[in-house]
């Protein structure tokens, strides 16, 4: 006779779901200060973006002071901002 030998079942734990796909990725502000400024073809001032997108006075500033050295955009009058 052979015997059998007691198995005893393990509890498993619950599978770990994937992790769920990333959508596009979200634009950055800068990104979106700098469509907006593009889609506009006389410009755009710092109170208007301010509106359009919800940011911070200082936030917009520092956005346009930075694209402004990098070249993207250019001023074309006083608080204008174009694109380059």
């Amino acid at each position: 006779m052979a015997k059998k030998k007691a198995t005893a079942k393990k509890k498993r734990s619950p599978r770990k779901k994937a992790a769920p796909k990333k959508k596009a990725s979200k634009m950055t502000a800068t990104e979106q200060i700098l469509k907006i400024i593009k889609r506009s073809r006389k410009g755009v001032d710092v109170p208007n973006l301010k509106t359009k997108t919800g940011f911070e006075d200082k936030k917009v500033r520092n956005i346009i002071f930075r694209a402004s050295k990098e070249g993207k955009i250019k001023k074309s009058g006083r608080g204008i901002y174009v694109g380059a």
